[in-house]
């Protein structure tokens, strides 16, 4: 058996929209992945993660926005 660990990550002022991009990418990724048609396919999400995004600027943090992250590995017997 083979694994591929595929990793969908956007930032945006708005933490709907990080999320909303990140799970559009990974539904896409899903379809292609099915439209391939490998034998015996196990798809599992190693990492969910959204986080707010500061720097630290002029000796203060500054807010940036959130980070959404989602990593899934595919598992498959055809490589």
């Amino acid at each position: 058996r083979g694994s591929v660990s595929f990793t969908a990550e956007h930032q945006s002022k708005d933490q709907k929209d990080a999320v909303k991009k990140t799970n559009q990418q990974m539904n896409d990724l899903k379809e292609r992945l099915a439209k391939l048609k490998l034998d015996e396919v196990e798809l599992k999400t190693t990492n969910y993660l959204v986080t707010p995004v500061r720097d630290w600027e002029k000796d203060r943090y500054v807010d940036k926005g959130f980070k959404a992250s989602m990593t899934i590995e595919l598992t498959t017997s055809d490589i």
